[in-house]
């Protein structure tokens, strides 16, 4: 499968011997979809705009997955990288950040920032992504593995000719939604992940 994923992460702990990381699992994982993964770790604005245009410039980066911690409300919503750093995505200096993601998935693994729809959608519009997916609670490392390994296995076994909004929200977000309802089994689940543009869900 001629795809690549750019995986970024940043420390999610303060303490340098902390092995708290997704970037072995993630690499092992989508080894069995014979996918190139470019996993790297962000510890700053610079590190994070430096690979995030290295993946525009890349036609084969289908997906661009950021690990980091987060905070949002209907009105608010930031991303937090090592360095303390707050992107805050409710700004234009802080959406201009993704600009010029066409084509591609944008996932932002970070607690309650689905939560901004309106922040989201300006963010999608100008980074110009296929699709923004993100968490709308507090999330645990047990939970954000198995459903972004769920995320990647729908989108890389759906087959799509072309990942336009409609698909990926059709053929991806549907049917996790619907797994992670019945995976958890917790009141509410199917709403801990949403996909910009269409957050509302039938």
């Amino acid at each position: 499968m001629d795809i690549e994923v750019l995986f970024l992460e940043t420390s999610l702990d303060k303490s340098p011997k902390s092995t708290r990381s997704q970037i072995n699992y993630l690499r092992e994982f989508l080894r069995h979809y014979r996918v190139d993964v470019a996993a790297r770790q962000v510890h700053s604005l610079t590190d994070l705009k430096y690979f995030l245009g290295w993946a525009s410039s890349r036609p084969r980066c289908k997906v661009v997955h950021l690990v980091s911690h987060g905070s949002g409300t209907t009105s608010d919503a930031k991303l937090y990288l090592t360095d303390g750093t707050e992107v805050d995505l409710g700004k234009p200096e802080g959406r201009n950040v993704f600009k010029n993601l066409e084509r591609k998935i944008l996932f932002l693994s970070s607690c309650r920032v689905g939560n901004a729809e309106g922040i989201l959608t300006d963010v999608l519009h100008v980074s110009k992504a296929t699709a923004i997916f993100s968490y709308t609670k507090k999330m645990n490392d047990r939970e954000c593995f198995l459903i972004e390994s769920m995320f990647y296995h729908r989108y890389l076994t759906a087959q799509m000719a072309r990942s336009t909004s409609q698909r990926v929200f059709d053929d991806v977000y549907r049917p996790l939604r619907d797994a992670i309802e019945k995976v958890f089994g917790t009141k509410g689940s199917r709403n801990w992940l949403v996909v910009d543009p269409w957050q509302e869900t039938p």
